[in-house]
Parts: C-alpha cells; sequence; structure tokens
C-alpha cells in the first residue's frame, strides 16, 4: 500500500525535533503566530486560537474558523502548520488532500520567513524525503487569488442565516 503524502509531511514535519526549542507555556505564543501568518497573507479573520486538552492531533476546523492545538503543540512549527491549513482553505476551498503541493509550499514559505531557521535546511530536508511543493505560495505570488471563502459563507455552511 502507497504511503500517503500526509503520512509523509508528518514524518518530515517531526524529524525536525528542535521545533519543540520553541515550545511556549501557554497557547498565547501560538496565537501571536498564528496572527502574524495571517497578516502575511492578508486572509480576512484571524482564527480563534484554542488549547486542545484531548486527543491525539492538532487541527484547523473551517466550519468556526478555529484551530485547536494540543499542549505539546504550542509551538511556532505547529503554530505554523495550522495556519497553512487556514490560508490553504482561504485562498483554495476545500481540499481532498489537505497536506497538498499548494500547501506545503504555504507552510515553508512561512518556515522560512519567520527566520528560526535557515531556508537551505528546511528546502534540503524536503528534497530528502521526496516532498514536492509549489514555489509560487509566497503572499506575493497569490496576492492576485480572490479568497474563496467569506466568512458569510462560513455562517451558511454552520447553518445560520
Amino acid at each position: 500500500m502507497a504511503e500517503r503524502r500526509s503520512d509523509r509531511v508528518y514524518g518530515w514535519q517531526w524529524k525536525w525535533y528542535h521545533w519543540d526549542n520553541q515550545q511556549f507555556n501557554n497557547v498565547d505564543g501560538a496565537r501571536r503566530w498564528v496572527k502574524w501568518a495571517m497578516k502575511k497573507y492578508k486572509v480576512a479573520g484571524v482564527p480563534t486560537v484554542r488549547a486542545k486538552v484531548k486527543g491525539q492531533v492538532s487541527f484547523f476546523r473551517p466550519i468556526d474558523w478555529s484551530i485547536h492545538l494540543l499542549k505539546h503543540h504550542w509551538n511556532v512549527a505547529v503554530a505554523l502548520h495550522e495556519s497553512a491549513h487556514v490560508i490553504h482553505f482561504y485562498y483554495y476551498g476545500d481540499n481532498d488532500d489537505p497536506h497538498d503541493e499548494k500547501w506545503l509550499g504555504i507552510f515553508l514559505w512561512l518556515l522560512i520567513e519567520s527566520g528560526l531557521w535557515p531556508r537551505e535546511a528546511i528546502l534540503a530536508s524536503v528534497k530528502k524525503n521526496n516532498l514536492t511543493y509549489s514555489n509560487q505560495m509566497s503572499p506575493a505570488a497569490i496576492k492576485r487569488k480572490h479568497p474563496c471563502v467569506t466568512f458569510k459563507n462560513l455562517r451558511k455552511k454552520k447553518g445560520s442565516k
């Protein structure tokens, strides 16, 4: 059975063990990075970032525009990972592959732009792990793209008027 792209992305991401060096004492540190990412990509509406107590994964939930982070994910890398999901959803809508080449391009741009890790190291590690990404996902490259999502659309999905 072929390995799923998401599994390959997670496998690559967790090889960067030093990401935990940017661990925060509370979810507010992650909130600041999410806000930074939304501002860079001009996403209308910063998602609510919530501390998640139970479960095995952190995630972005489009229906209520929220990010849920487990305590051991209160770090820059996971905040930017989930931010990349928000940005991807905002500009491209629902997708069968949440870790597609466009998403990875956004995530890589955020990691590099954060200045916390060398560009060369990040890109070399992606190549070594045979992950492909779109290199046209900077805010400047997608600035002409109209968002697929508006808050009015989200309210309709939730069933409210």
